[in-house]
């Protein structure tokens, strides 16, 4: 994800959305939201998606560490779009890194040339995928000030109701917000 994020912050991320995700309408006010390039890879591009050309595609493929984001991508459904992505990411220059994002990804979907490129899943849904990465930004406000670090996960809590937890010293098991206790002696076989 972090990958994902960098690349989309850097310019060098391409998002092709599939068709059962793309009339989705929170999908698309976060698509009119972000200035992104979005390809659709559905058989009718709603805006600000576009169909799939070497010109949509040109900020993955035209340098070295592109990523291309399948969301939700439908063998089924989306297969004559990416056949057209295969064919135009062999034609290219550089070869980008692929990431889907989807809950259930079979990656036997997809044409062979994408298969071939080096890709990971990311397991979430069309509607919650650029949002978590604006909620791991937050600084933590843990009881007591918190450590004031990006990313801290351990001020946000889980729930409201849930006991306030803080980022105190490291104790011995290396957790955050445990004492120092020492550990009980044990068999050392």
């Amino acid at each position: 994800m972090n990958r994902v994020e960098a690349a989309i912050e850097e310019g060098r991320c391409v998002l092709a959305i599939g068709g059962r995700a793309l009339p989705q309408p929170e999908v698309l006010a976060e698509l009119r939201r972000r200035n992104l390039v979005v390809v659709s890879l559905g058989s009718e591009p709603l805006a600000p998606a576009v169909a799939p050309s070497a010109e949509s595609l040109d900020a993955v493929l035209g340098s070295e560490g592109g990523v291309l984001v399948l969301v939700e991508p439908d063998a089924g459904v989306d297969g004559r779009a990416l056949g057209e992505l295969e064919r135009i990411v062999k034609a290219g220059a550089h070869k980008p890194r692929l990431a889907v994002v989807a809950k259930a990804f079979n990656p036997f979907g997809l044409p062979m040339a994408l298969r071939l490129l080096k890709f990971e899943q990311i397991k979430s849904r069309a509607t919650d995928f650029p949002g978590p990465a604006r909620q791991s930004r937050r600084r933590c406000r843990a009881v007591g000030g918190g450590c004031g670090r990006a990313g801290c996960r351990v001020g946000l809590g889980p729930h409201p109701r849930s006991p306030p937890r803080t980022c105190g010293p490291r104790g011995r098991e290396g957790r955050p917000g445990r004492d120092a206790v020492p550990r009980m002696a044990g068999p050392s076989w």
